[in-house]
Order: structure tokens, then C-alpha cells, then sequence
């Protein structure tokens, strides 16, 4: 039996409504539904004395574990996931899309 692969799901938190709650939700359902094993970084809830800093060196950490990478649409207009996606990138991650309904396997 082959592997399950852990997915890190990366996309934009900050200045949407709820945290984009809603949005890593799906995604993480959709993934589990298709066999994969997933670390969603919304589970994590921070207190105001947390910086921005620590939190993205926790995040870099759970990637760092994963096999994949999942982004979520609006990925590329937030910091955070820019950074992400150049540590995966740079970790030679598989990549996957989440576009609000399904996800896509990247090239």
C-alpha cells in the first residue's frame, strides 16, 4: 500500500472575514476525502502576543513535514503564502490547487 501523503494547506488568513475559516475547511475535507493526510494551519489559535514571525516559523515547520502543498485561491496576493510557496518550492514539495469546489494536481 502506497504512502498517504501529508498536505499542508497554504492560503490567505489575514483581512478575510472569519480568518477564511470556511475556505480551509473545504479544502481539508475535500483532501481527507481524497486520501490524503492534512495539516490545516487554522486549527492553530493565537493568542495577541504571538508575532507574525513565530507563527510563520511554526507553519515553515508543519510544511517542512509535509509531502505536498495545497493553495488556496488568493494564495499569491498574501506574504505568508508567498514565503510558503518558496520554502516548498525550494523543499521540492508537490504541489496541488484548491479552487473552492476541488482540488487540481499541479505540473
Amino acid at each position: 500500500m502506497d504512502k498517504v501523503k501529508k498536505v499542508f494547506i497554504s492560503g490567505p488568513i489575514r483581512n478575510i472575514p472569519n480568518n477564511n475559516q470556511e475556505m480551509f475547511d473545504n479544502c481539508e475535507r475535500n483532501l481527507i476525502s481524497l486520501g490524503y493526510d492534512v495539516f490545516n494551519p487554522t486549527w492553530m489559535k493565537f493568542g495577541d502576543s504571538w508575532e507574525r514571525k513565530d507563527i510563520l516559523d511554526i507553519d515553515l515547520t508543519a510544511l517542512a513535514a509535509c509531502d505536498a502543498i495545497c493553495y488556496l485561491p488568493g494564495w499569491e496576493n498574501a506574504d505568508g503564502c508567498k514565503l510558503e510557496n518558496i520554502y516548498a518550492t525550494n523543499l521540492n514539495k508537490d504541489v496541488l490547487y484548491f479552487d473552492g469546489e476541488s482540488v487540481i494536481i499541479g505540473e
